[in-house]
């Protein structure tokens, strides 16, 4: 082996820049890919859209198994990724489903929520100003 060779094996096993600079090779910077961790924002939409989604129902399937019930669980963890869901209103993916759903319920929470209040006044407690003026689910304002 020449003394070239000993420097180039130098350089290789980490003890890179005295070498190099005794042979007379000019230093060169290591290369290395930057990464961001930032994700565009379609990505990261989708990537929240998942986890809104999966999340619920993972976390409903751990709670079924301590109680000995998965389907318990798996209701649970589905009825929790629902709300989380139709909270996304436009980017809903089950609100075309529910809507149909909802007319035709609404009316009847609606009214006995008006009807609870009445009750609560009748029995002289604290009424919700909401439970009066609930319209389908809604205030009035």
């Amino acid at each position: 082996m020449n003394a070239d060779d000993n420097v180039r094996h130098d350089v290789h096993s980490g003890e890179g820049e005295a070498a190099r600079a005794e042979a007379g090779e000019s230093s060169r910077r290591d290369q290395y890919v930057h990464y961001t961790h930032e994700m565009n924002e379609d990505t990261a939409e989708s990537a929240a859209r998942v986890l809104i989604r999966s999340v619920p129902v993972v976390y409903g399937l751990l709670l079924g198994g301590l109680i000995d019930n998965l389907m318990v669980g798996f209701a649970l963890g589905a009825a929790l990724m629902l709300g989380l869901d139709l909270h996304m209103r436009d980017k809903s993916m089950f609100a075309p489903l529910v809507r149909p759903i909802v007319a035709v319920i609404c009316p009847q929470v609606a009214l006995m929520a008006r009807g609870f209040g009445r009750l609560l006044g009748l029995l002289s407690l604290p009424i919700p100003a909401r439970l009066l003026r609930a319209e389908c689910g809604v205030a009035r304002d």
